[in-house]
């Protein structure tokens, strides 16, 4: 997950009444392991991407 997700989430609200937030993609190997998002089988704060000080 990456950007602004609250704020994203806040204004999807505004016109909803709830909102599912799914981060798995299998098929572009994201996916949850015991409640940790993955990326390609590594935890994504152990990737590249988890890492990025500006938008982890």
């Amino acid at each position: 997950l990456r950007g602004n997700l609250v704020a994203e989430a806040a204004a999807l609200l505004t016109a909803q009444t709830a909102l599912v937030v799914a981060p798995a993609f299998p098929p572009a190997g994201r996916t949850v392991q015991g409640g940790t998002l993955c990326v390609q089988g590594v935890p994504v704060h152990e990737t590249e991407i988890g890492k990025d000080r500006l938008t982890p």
